[in-house]
């Protein structure tokens, strides 16, 4: 009887052990707070705490100069995942990790990889390509408009798909790309959204995380004028104008690679996740999804469909 409860007591004692060993550290750019691309990862975060119960820990760092030191900071004190929620954390992912091989570093809407760094790619434009398709067969004026935060690859990516899929649907949409020049400037994305109304544009399509909602303010004021959400499902902030948002379940792809690394299995490479995965989608606004033809929604099924089998790509640059 005592060896058993010995045996027992070492096994719950070495499962213990093994969620305390696995610590995972987010990094990102911006708050949390900003309802969009941060706090979808903070989610995704919390994900990794629930269900593989590990530690986890998160700081927000802004100047990039200070990225790498954070890597650092948390390798030192034995994260075994840290993760850098942006393209802009690839160098210095690529610059500590050698010191750190027990820490694998991740790098969100990155293209870098080493032997223990690897990029997290979450298809937008899969899903934004859906959304170019359902605004080429709705616009009256066929000009459509795409506001940005900063011009950086995963926003580029997010356009690239739209733009695509608007225009192999109806090769006369144009469609014109705007920036801001940050994520939170909301009085500058309502500008820039009214300029692009006044251009003719009766639909907009914004990657500019909280600043976004400046665009859907600019489509409020006129009539027949719909706007598009991204990361999160956007129709609540304004559900007279959201018509639908091209989503990313970034706590999805958060666990998915996670998984990997705790069991030993990431390879330093880019992983991709995408409509096929359940990784990226549309979401509608069920209070104006009505205002889509069951014809229409029927196309995108289809199309949807195409694109998880391979039989249209989708391109990730303008």
């Amino acid at each position: 009887m005592r060896v058993w409860v010995l045996l027992i007591s070492m096994a719950l004692t070495g499962a213990i052990a093994a969620r305390q060993d696995f610590k995972v550290a987010l990094v990102t750019p911006g708050p949390i707070s900003d309802g969009g691309w941060n706090q979808s990862a903070y989610q995704g975060l919390q994900q990794i705490r629930r269900q593989l119960g590990a530690t986890v820990t998160h700081v927000e760092v802004r100047a990039p100069a200070e990225y790498a030191e954070a890597f650092r900071d948390f390798a030192a004190r034995g994260y075994r995942m840290v993760i850098g929620h942006g393209f802009e954390f690839g160098d210095a992912a690529l610059q500590i990790a050698p010191q750190f091989p027990r820490t694998f570093f991740v790098i969100t809407s990155g293209r870098v990889k080493a032997r223990n760094v690897a990029s997290l790619e979450l298809r937008l434009n899969e899903a934004a390509y859906l959304l170019g398709v359902l605004a080429a067969r709705m616009s009256r004026t066929k000009k459509l408009g795409c506001i940005g935060g900063m011009k950086i690859p995963s926003v580029e990516r997010a356009f690239a798909g739209f733009v695509a899929g608007a225009k192999r649907t109806d090769p006369r949409v144009q469609v014109q790309v705007a920036y801001i020049g940050n994520f939170e400037d909301v009085a500058a994305a309502k500008e820039t959204g009214r300029a692009l109304i006044r251009w003719g544009a009766d639909f907009l399509f914004h990657d500019a995380d909280a600043a976004g909602v400046g665009v859907f303010q600019a489509a409020r004021e006129t009539k027949g004028v719909y706007a598009f959400g991204a990361i999160k499902p956007q129709h609540q902030v304004m559900p007279d104008v959201v018509l639908a948002s091209a989503v990313v379940d970034v706590p999805h792809g958060f666990l998915y690679v996670a998984r990997l690394v705790r069991a030993g299995k990431l390879r330093g490479d880019i992983v991709h996740l995408g409509l096929r995965e359940k990784a990226v989608g549309v979401v509608f606004n069920p209070r104006l999804k009505r205002r889509i033809p069951a014809k229409l929604l029927a196309e995108l099924q289809q199309v949807e469909a195409a694109i998880k089998a391979g039989r249209i790509r989708v391109p990730d640059r303008l």
